[in-house]
């Protein structure tokens, strides 16, 4: 998560509200877990940590829509700006002056298509929902485990859906991200014979997250199944006895 400011104090305020938040959601679950006298504190803790990063996703989903509605600006990532400077005048001080597709001085440009403004807005809510759905998974099987079943069969298939989830939305939301770029940068005023072409990434991490979160379901599934074999085995155990 990057945090945004116009000086090193704002900055520094922003993050020390994020530490007070994140303080404060895990002083509750402990006093919660000492109230209740339960004996699963850290899992308590995991549980409504990752409850409280989906809820913040939900609501960078709203900030997100409500930025694309009103904001006429697309940040460009730093090879996208090198190029995009390379190829169009440098008149950073009237950007979007007369209303036009410029660049400002900050590296943004003002007044983008909307096509660009709608490819930057999926791919910021599809990164959400890969987020988000890591979350999900870590407060499944958090209290699957405190309720005293860490091995139930929904945490397999929960781990199952988030390594598909996250592939494939961090995949697509990443090149999303960059032709939306790009096609930001390519609609600015350029000089004669200049292009921005498409130069696009895939990402290496979602699939070694992927990866974890199928080898996680296969550690649970087979946990799940030996878990079976012993209940099986005890009620047979006792029918002998």
């Amino acid at each position: 998560m990057t945090f945004t400011a116009e000086n090193l104090g704002a900055g520094l305020l922003t993050l020390l509200i994020g530490f007070l938040i994140v303080g404060a959601v895990v002083a509750m679950s402990v006093a919660s877990s000492h109230r209740r006298r339960r004996k699963t504190l850290v899992l308590d803790v995991v549980d409504r940590l990752s409850l409280g990063w989906v809820f913040l996703c939900g609501v960078g989903v709203l900030l997100a829509v409500f930025q694309a509605l009103t904001m006429k600006t697309i940040s460009l990532d730093q090879p996208v700006l090198d190029r995009a400077k390379a190829s169009t005048p440098d008149n950073c001080d009237f950007a979007g002056a007369e209303g036009g597709t410029e660049l400002d001085c900050y590296g943004a440009v003002v007044n983008p298509p909307v096509g660009a403004q709608i490819l930057m807005l999926i791919s910021g809510v599809l990164l959400l929902v890969c987020s988000a759905s890591i979350a999900w998974a870590i407060h499944v099987a958090a209290q699957r485990a405190a309720l005293g079943a860490p091995f139930d069969a929904t945490v397999p298939r929960v781990f199952v859906a988030t390594a598909i989830i996250v592939m494939s939305t961090a995949v697509i939301g990443g090149i999303l991200r960059q032709v939306g770029m790009t096609v930001a940068a390519q609609a600015l005023p350029q000089t004669d014979d200049a292009f921005i072409p498409f130069e696009l990434s895939v990402p290496v991490w979602p699939f070694a997250v992927g990866v974890g979160c199928f080898a996680l379901a296969a550690i649970f599934r087979h946990g799940s199944r030996l878990q079976g074999e012993k209940e099986q085995l005890e009620k047979e155990t006792e029918g002998l006895v």
